[in-house]
């Protein structure tokens, strides 16, 4: 319901998450609370009633979230840069080359000397991730702390959500 921000079926029915979706008990207080509990009502999210944010992310968990918000959709005419069979953790790094593939900016992020960034940790990232990086960070789709990207970083179940939410938001 774009008034009041609640969960709705196609008919314009409220849906609740006992219905269709996941409730968590480990949100509260949480700084990515609302969006976790928004997204967990219409059935993206994780299962068992735990979201556990903070916890580091796995790519195929990472893939599984994208899915739902249909990012292996918008690019299906070739192979996107994937962490499917992926049990590690996936960086921060990880997951906006996946968005940015999906959205087909990967052809410019690849781009060689054109691209800079002013994140304190700006010299730690590798030539071949700025272009990438600056993207994202162009777009809205990654903010990093306020002064440094943590591009090689574990990412958070909570940051991948929003990193995915921020991507989706892009796209309009």
């Amino acid at each position: 319901d774009a008034f009041d921000g609640s969960a709705l079926d196609y008919s314009g029915d409220p849906v609740t998450a006992e219905e269709s979706g996941y409730k968590y008990d480990d949100i509260s207080g949480h700084w990515a609370e609302k969006t976790i509990a928004l997204l967990g009502e219409i059935g993206i999210g994780f299962e068992g009633g735990k979201f556990e944010p903070d916890k580091a992310i796995t790519g195929k968990e990472f893939c599984k979230l994208a899915d739902s918000l249909s990012f292996s959709l918008w690019r299906s005419e070739k192979p996107i840069y994937t962490l499917k069979d992926s049990d590690n953790a996936a960086t921060r790094l990880d997951a906006v080359k996946y968005v940015l593939t999906s959205m087909d900016y990967d052809k410019v992020a690849v781009l060689e000397n054109i691209f800079r960034t002013d994140f304190l940790d700006n010299a730690e990232i590798k030539e071949e991730d700025i272009g990438y990086v600056a993207i994202a960070y162009a777009l809205g789709i990654v903010k990093g702390n306020g002064e440094t990207m943590r591009t090689y970083d574990t990412l958070t179940r909570a940051e991948a959500l929003t990193l995915l939410v921020n991507a989706a938001a892009a796209i309009k």
